[in-house]
């Protein structure tokens, strides 16, 4: 296979100077030229050093300083720019000669051509301050360009030693001087060793020395030690020596235009990162940084020519600051940012220049043909998975800059160019790509792609972040990678020191470790685009290649299963609960959980709370239908018919856990009988098998199953007792017991990697449960291969066999089983399509017996009550539901009418248990129908050969809340002529309200007399009140007789026979029954009965006497009509009313005689107290008397109220 080596060029190792321009070095004579043919100019570069060379002619035209940020990511070139800018401006005519700069240089040459400008080169990273590399890289180039120029005055020692040295030489004269100054010799701060001793003739040779001069500095330190320690503060903001950045720059501008020059050009290289690796000093950062102003405003006028300055930023300062300091500091510290970024220009170097410079630098072809080749290489690993292609190219590149950086994919540069620029400090993006080239040199293969997996070696060994936040987060992920993951990967892997180079072991050690690589990247720079929203597929495809699967499109899945695998070890890896595609993350926790699950499996992990915690699995993975102890009795719905299963949970091996008799099914229902997927140590599924054959040697057949699961290996147990003390550790206040060691916010860290690791092995033991129970054919890594079973499934009956499932669940699976088993025992039971109720069962025997009283056995069935008789009717072979209408079969009457004649001839009786055995032995059986649904066959069965169900006697059917008595007894009905049916039905419709068919059968029969008895028991008390209150009115009213006495007698006596009567009696009664009026009649006088006799006696017939003469013709006809002539209860209340008024206003007009003159008689005066009934009787028998003797009365009353 063709290695990519053929097709570029790769070295075989990396150089330090590789790719790495310091911009004093890339101007010189010697590399000028190679850093001008190694510049590849973009059309964005072209515009970026057109807006350079304009803003030196702007200040130049202007007279003033500029400043501008060459901001640019890791990568992107700012060093090179500024050294191609450094050459455009010192004329350099190879620069110049590029043509894609050829439009920038004309644009400005109008102010630039002609005019020279001193341009200083600084690069910072050892800077000790602003003015030790502004000005003293000044004075460098000075005296490097111009060696016989005087120096401008930059330095303090310059102000010294003309001014202030010769009058303090003067004040204390000679000797004084040089003891004083001598006395400093040997001294240890910071100005360093300055001699042992001074002379005159020292002194003055270092007062003639040039300012720059060894002994001249020696001097000026030895003169501020002896005489100026204030100076050493200042010193620490100025560097050795030199005036301050205000003063220099004025003293640069004035030394630069006596020079000839128009302007002074300040490269700065790395100075913003220069202050960002000294963020621990906050102090020297603000101070510092507050000179960047300096550059473009000046409080010293004095600047002759301008002072222009490009500034490499690769962030903002304040990002790399604004973390570590808070209060009134940040808000100063931003304020004078903020300043800055208003005076100061900006210059993009964008990120997208790096595959076109790459291209040209690093991964230029050999030739034509493997340029050829490489293009096609994308094409080809891509084929086919469009999805791949969308990851690997992220949302700004496409297939052609895929095609420029092959084999790197863009999400690759995108992410190195974002991760490095976070996470290093010096080295360049090509250096970084050119890293993981050579590291690849010797394997990587045309079509292959780097994963991006491998950026993490190559940033992870290197250097620091610039914050210490993301400082902090870099090392506790490298410490995760080193103490967690690589030895989780190791063990998975089974890898140690021993094994070959060459295995497959670790050839999968490094896909995995690649996975994992990327996942810690992504957790330290999430906001990168490759990075968001990371899921296994993602993940796959940024390592795309690494994942090899036999089916393709799997990967996503494989890697998922990694991940899984992975995390049972390491809780800080946070899944998604996606089984096929979760996403993923690792939680960066600077806390030792490994010592917490330690302390909790020393205190938790034993034999006992595993099988405990097994069970608990087990039972949730069964969905808990049969409990959280696995023991006892469940149901189950098979062909729509509930059953019940005997479940058992135990050692299978161990007679003490299960014995002997607990293997052994009941009679009426089967048993399950689940294993422990582990034993002692030493033991095998081998063993449990053992003792099941012994088992069946031994005893009869019994309908048990026993599932027998293969057992869980090292790894499958180290993952269990991990479960056991995680689980328990986080129970109520054990956590905060057990992790009492740790501080408040350890624990705050800890806990949640804690329930993620539970969460994580408690879904890695459930699937490990799933392939230790035969449930899925995948194997797990939990299971141990070298004795596992490939069949899960031994039945204790010979009868009773039983399949693997099929169902991916343990809940399905078990389902399926126990299809198994009932269909094995019972394989004629019926189909019905859902779970058959006690309202489907009403519904249809209702129904059944609407369509037995036609002659054709069909009927139209409401639309609610369809679905019921095509689940239980058309399953069961009792009829047939169509699309509206329900057709009654004959299937079981011809299978059953031959037992129930010869059982029933003769006076003998059939029971319902009869009937049941006879079900299951037809033909295609046995059923095992449930009793109830049995219940309904038989019901039907009987109706149709002219059979009646009875208990004790008494007619009964099944109502389906419960099965119906085994002892039932079913007997042939003695059914009444078509004629007297008809009567009887007539008479109950009329009299009862009972509507029945006119089809007489067995249920026709039974129902009216159930009904007819039912109706008698409820009428037979007010009928007997009725006829007795009846009686009574009519003795006292003095009546002989009358309809309404007549009718209510004969309708006692009516309900009275019934109430006592058997089935055909009752049949008889109603049709030979002949009313005195009318059975409406009759009928009327039932259903008021209540109410009449009520009436009756509240009737006041002794008031009605009184007033007879004037209610005796409503009275008699109220006492003698039927109540459907004339409602007793309203007439009662009419008449109850005259009476009450006649009797109230009874009095005698006195007759018309002549008047006679006689004294006028004096009234006798009477009165009355009346608090009874009796009482107000009296007093109107005492008032008759005394009208029928012609006295005249006058009435009066008063009303007391009741005391």
């Amino acid at each position: 296979m063709t290695l990519i080596r053929d097709l570029i060029d790769i070295p075989t190792q990396v150089q330090d100077g590789d790719f790495v321009l310091k911009l004093t070095q890339g101007i010189g004579d010697n590399s000028a030229n190679e850093t001008i043919d190694n510049y590849v100019v973009t059309d964005q570069l072209a515009g970026a050093f057109d807006q350079a060379l304009g803003l030196v002619a702007s200040a130049v035209s202007d007279s003033s300083s500029k400043a501008t940020f060459l901001q640019g990511s890791f990568g992107s070139g700012k060093s090179h720019f500024m050294a191609m800018l450094h050459l455009l401006l010192s004329h350099n005519t190879h620069a110049r000669s590029k043509a894609e700069l050829h439009g920038a240089v004309a644009k400005h040459s109008h102010v630039l051509d002609g005019k020279n400008f001193l341009l200083v080169p600084v690069h910072f990273l050892d800077a000790t301050s602003m003015e030790q590399k502004i000005l003293g890289g000044y004075v460098d180039i000075i005296q490097t360009a111009h060696p016989d120029s005087s120096l401008p005055g930059v330095y303090l020692g310059d102000e010294i030693v003309s001014t202030e040295l010769p009058k303090t030489r003067e004040q204390h004269g000679d000797d004084k001087f040089l003891e004083l100054l001598n006395g400093t010799a040997g001294s240890d701060d910071e100005w360093g060793d300055f001699g042992s001793t001074w002379t005159t003739a020292t002194l003055d040779a270092a007062l003639a020395a040039p300012a720059t001069a060894e002994a001249r500095q020696d001097l000026v330190a030895a003169y501020i030690a002896a005489f100026r320690q204030g100076t050493v503060l200042e010193s620490a903001s100025t560097g050795r020596g030199f005036i301050d950045l205000d003063r220099g720059l004025a003293a640069i501008s004035t030394h630069a235009q006596s020079l000839g020059y128009a302007g002074v050009v300040l490269f700065l290289d790395e100075l913003i990162l220069w202050l960002a690796s000294n963020i621990g000093n906050l102090d020297f950062v603000q101070r510092e940084s507050q000179k960047l102003t300096k550059l473009v405003e000046a409080t010293d006028a004095g600047r002759p020519v301008p002072i222009i300055s490009f500034i490499a930023r690769q962030r903002d300062l304040r990002d790399l600051v604004g973390a570590n300091i808070g209060g009134e500091q940040q808000k100063s510290f931003s304020d004078n940012l903020e300043l800055q970024q208003g005076r100061f220009g900006k210059i993009e170097l964008a990120s997208g220049n790096l595959p076109v410079v790459a291209r040209q630098r690093l991964l230029r072809p050999v030739d034509d043909e493997a340029s050829n080749a490489l293009r096609a290489a994308v094409d080809q690993s891509l084929a086919g998975r469009e999805d791949v292609k969308r990851m690997l190219l992220g949302s700004d590149a496409d297939i052609e800059m895929f095609r420029t950086v092959y084999p790197f994919s863009p999400a690759l540069v995108q992410a190195l160019v974002d991760v490095s620029e976070a996470l290093q400090r010096e080295r360049t993006a090509l250096k970084v790509m050119l890293q993981l080239l050579v590291d690849q040199r010797d394997d990587l293969e045309v079509g292959q792609i780097i994963p991006v997996g491998d950026l993490w070696d190559v940033v992870a060994g290197r250097d620091e972040p610039f914050s210490s936040e993301l400082k902090t987060l870099f090392e506790t992920a490298k410490k995760l990678w080193r103490e967690k993951l690589e030895p989780a990967l190791r063990a998975i892997n089974n890898i140690d020191d021993s094994t070959p180079a060459d295995a497959l072991e670790r050839r999968a050690l490094a896909t995995d470790a690649r996975l994992m690589k990327t996942v810690l990247l992504a957790s330290l720079v999430p906001e990168v685009e490759a990075f968001r929203g990371l899921d296994a597929e993602r993940l796959a495809a940024l390592n795309w290649g690494s994942i090899n699967t036999p089916i393709p499109g799997t990967e996503g899945q494989d890697v998922a299963a990694k991940l899984r695998r992975i995390n049972g070890r390491v809780g800080e890896l946070i899944l998604s609960n996606d089984i096929s595609n979760p996403t993923v993350g690792l939680r960066l926790a600077n806390v030792d959980t490994d010592d917490i699950i330690k302390r909790a499996t020393d205190s938790f992990d034993n034999q006992g709370t595993r099988k405990l915690k097994l069970r608990e699995l087990i039972a949730r993975s069964l969905q808990d239908r049969i409990g959280a102890d696995l023991r006892g009795t469940f149901n189950h719905i098979w062909r729509g018919s509930e059953r019940q299963v005997d479940v058992v949970f135990g050692n299978v091996r161990d007679t003490a856990e299960i014995a002997d008799h607990a293997l052994a099914a009941e009679a009426d229902r089967p048993k399950l009988v689940i294993d422990f997927p582990f034993d002692q140590s030493g033991k095998s599924p081998d063993d449990d098998l053992e003792r099941l054959d012994a088992w069946t040697d031994a005893h009869d057949p019994s309908h048990t199953v026993c599932w027998l699961p293969s057992f869980f290996n090292n790894e499958g147990l180290t993952a269990l007792r991990n479960y056991v003390a995680v689980d328990e550790v986080l129970k109520l206040d054990r956590f905060e017991q057990h992790t009492s060691h740790l501080s408040a916010s350890q624990r705050a860290e800890a806990k949640p990697i804690i329930e993620n690791l539970r969460n994580q092995l408690a879904a890695q033991l459930s699937e490990a449960i799933l392939s230790a129970y035969g449930v899925v054919n995948t194997p797990s890594s939990f299971v141990d291969t070298a004795h596992s079973l490939t069949q899960h499934y031994r039945s204790l009956a010979p009868a009773v066999s039983v399949r693997p499932t099929t169902e991916p669940s343990m809940s399905g699976a078990l389902g399926q089983l126990c299809d198994q088993i009932f269909t094995a025992l019972y394989p004629g039971h019926p189909h019905f399509d859902s779970k058959v109720t006690t309202a489907q069962l009403r519904t249809t025997w209702a129904e059944a017996k609407r369509a037995l009283a036609d002659d054709d056995g069909r009927v139209v069935v409401e639309s609610g009550n369809r679905p019921a008789l095509r689940n239980v009717a058309n399953a069961l072979q009792l009829g047939t539901m169509h699309e509206s209408h329900f057709q009654l079969d004959d299937f079981w009457r011809n299978k059953l009418d031959r037992h129930l004649a010869d059982a029933t001839s003769n006076d003998g009786t059939a029971t319902v248990g009869d009937m049941r055995a006879w079900i299951d032995a037809v033909p295609g059986g046995p059923r095992g129908l449930d009793a109830k649904v049995a219940d309904l066959v038989i019901a039907t069965v009987a109706a149709q050969s002219d059979h009646r169900l009875t208990d004790h006697g008494a007619a009964v059917e099944p109502d389906f809340s419960r099965p119906l008595p085994s002892d039932t007894r079913i007997v042939r009905e003695e059914l009444p002529t078509k004629e007297r049916w008809a009567a009887a039905a007539e008479q109950a419709a009329i009299i009862f309200g009972i509507t029945v068919s006119q089809r007489v059968n067995g249920p026709e029969v039974a129902s009216l007399a159930r009904q007819a008895k039912a109706k008698a028991n409820d009428l037979a008390t007010p009928a007997e009140e009725l006829v007795a209150r009846c009686s009574e009115a009519y003795s006292t009213w003095g009546l002989p007789s009358g309809d309404r006495l007549d009718t209510a007698m004969a309708a006692r006596d009516l309900v009275l026979g019934l109430k006592s009567a058997d089935d055909a009696h009752v049949v008889e009664l109603l049709a030979s029954f002949s009313a005195p009026t009318s059975r409406e009649a009759i009928a009327k006088s039932l259903s008021n009965a209540r109410t009449v006799a009520a009436a009756l006696s509240r009737a006041n017939l002794s008031l009605w006497n009184t007033a007879r003469p004037a209610v005796e013709t409503a009275a008699t006809d109220a006492l003698t009509s039927d109540e459907i002539v004339t409602a007793f209860e309203p007439a009662e209340q009419t008449i109850e009313a005259q009476a009450t008024r006649y009797v109230s206003t009874i009095t005698t007009q006195p007759p018309a005689e002549a008047p006679v003159p006689t004294t006028t008689p004096t009234p006798s005066a009477t009165s009355r107290t009346i608090a009874s009934e009796a009482d107000l009787n009296d007093v109107f028998d005492e008032v008759r008397q005394q009208v029928q003797a012609n006295k005249t009365i006058t009435v009066t009353w008063t009303v007391e109220d009741a005391t």
